[in-house]
């Protein structure tokens, strides 16, 4: 019996599920959508798009990543980045 331990070789499981976290932009053909088309597939994802689009609509400009983070550390009383100890 060999107990060396396959170290290069997976099962792919890795890879693919990093691939469930990147935007599926690709209708049920496999054919690229543009985000006008596209479609939630699921009613959390039918509302966030509602939600997105009354944002949108208001004029107000949709928040990047950084300014989410900075948003939640202010409602949470957290100290910004510049004053960390």
């Amino acid at each position: 019996m060999n107990k060396r331990r396959k170290t290069m070789s997976t099962n792919g499981a890795a890879p693919n599920r990093a691939k469930a976290f990147e935007p599926d932009h690709s209708d049920s053909r496999g054919a690229i959508q543009s985000p006008s088309s596209f479609v939630p597939r699921t009613e959390l994802g039918r509302r966030l798009f509602r939600i997105r689009g009354k944002i949108l609509a208001s004029g107000q400009p949709l928040l990047d990543w950084n300014d989410i983070e900075r948003e939640t550390r202010e409602r949470r009383g957290e100290a910004n980045e510049g004053g960390r100890d």
